[in-house]
């Protein structure tokens, strides 16, 4: 299903639900982990780029979009973070 770019944009900007993004984000890990590990590391920063520019949002925003909730120590998104970045940290290990 295709989505205006503008709509996008909109639900990107006024995201609250962090915890939603714990089973794509170990997908797209799983989905790479067999590319040279620096590779992981930049065709995904590159996915994000070109996403970002599609919907015509800075992808240095999106990042630190993220940065900020996963500093909310007591929020659920803590605890999913923590998860995804151990997996993280499991494929280059």
């Amino acid at each position: 299903m295709k989505y205006p770019s503008s709509t996008v944009k909109d639900r990107v900007g006024f995201f609250n639900d962090a915890s939603s993004l714990r089973a794509p984000a170990f997908k797209i890990i799983n989905l790479i982990q067999e590319e040279d590990p620096a590779n992981q590391i930049l065709a995904t920063a590159t996915a994000l780029v070109a996403l970002a520019e599609a919907i015509n949002v800075d992808p240095h925003d999106l990042i630190s979009k993220i940065n900020r909730a996963k500093r909310h120590i007591d929020s659920p998104f803590s605890t999913e973070y923590r998860a995804i970045g151990a997996y993280a940290k499991g494929e280059f290990l």
